[in-house]
């Protein structure tokens, strides 16, 4: 029931919301339009105007007559990216003198807005030369400023642009070209660079067991070529193989005998 009641409630804001925009926007749209005195014999003539209202437009058109009492009537079309539209009349329907004038509506009903009148139209004239015509005004550019900018100095430009000079670590900034230089002290001495040395880093020792360790190997090389540890070798024993195969004469006894 409270989900019902919320529907209702949030539906009367939402028409409320509607009928308020409905009762702001009461005026027509507005028309920005400024006619040419003469259009050219034998090409399209484009009609230019500048629409404005706080609603959508609705049916912005020209309607106009030439050379004959009917009226007629072209949609504007929005030029993609402006506020700008244009109509374009085409040549075969102008015939002498043109009368027109402009009407738009807002999607609220409100209008009809006009440029002239059936009757008072606006009034041009056909020729065969004509001059350009500007029939809405350009939307004026973002100002600039008209004051010069200023010079820089070079030595000002200097000083921004070049890197600031960042001395070494240790090093000193007066002297221009460096003096003559101790080596860098040594590494520590090892245990056998020492005076007193340990055993180990004594040459007789290391030569005393090489000595050793070559000796063992030449006693055991010996011993692995000629060791006594071989059996002698006795007499050859003898073998006996006794081959056996079928035997014909108990074939041939076995024939004699079924006969």
């Amino acid at each position: 029931m409270s989900r019902l009641r919320h529907l209702a409630a949030l539906a009367v804001l939402i028409a409320a919301a509607q009928s308020a925009q409905a009762v702001e926007d009461v005026l027509p749209p507005s028309i920005e339009h400024e006619p040419c005195d003469q259009y050219q014999k034998g090409q399209p003539f484009v009609i230019w105007a500048r629409f404005k209202d706080d609603s959508q437009l609705f049916d912005p058109k020209v309607i106009y007559r030439s050379g004959s009492n009917t009226w007629k009537n072209v949609a504007f079309e929005r030029v993609d990216g402006t506020g700008d539209f244009r109509a374009t009349l085409q040549s075969k329907d102008l015939k002498g003198s043109l009368d027109y004038f402009i009407e738009v509506f807002d999607e609220n009903g409100n209008g009809p807005a006009r440029f002239g009148s059936t009757d008072a139209p606006v009034h041009i004239t056909a020729a065969a030369k004509v001059e350009p015509c500007r029939q809405i005004t350009d939307v004026a550019p973002a100002p600039r400023s008209s004051a010069a900018p200023r010079p820089v100095a070079a030595s000002t430009t200097a000083r921004a642009t070049a890197p600031a000079a960042v001395p070494a670590l240790g090093v000193s900034r007066v002297d221009a070209a460096p003096g003559p230089t101790s080596p860098p002290p040594g590494a520590a001495p090892g245990p056998c660079e020492r005076t007193e040395r340990p055993l180990y880093c004594s040459p007789a020792l290391w030569a005393s067991l090489g000595a050793v360790a070559l000796a063992g190997s030449g006693v055991g090389a010996y011993f692995f070529a000629f060791r006594g540890d071989r059996a002698p070798a006795g007499p050859a024993t003898r073998v006996r193989v006794v081959v056996t195969g079928p035997d014909p004469t108990a074939a041939s006894l076995s024939r004699e005998t079924m006969r």
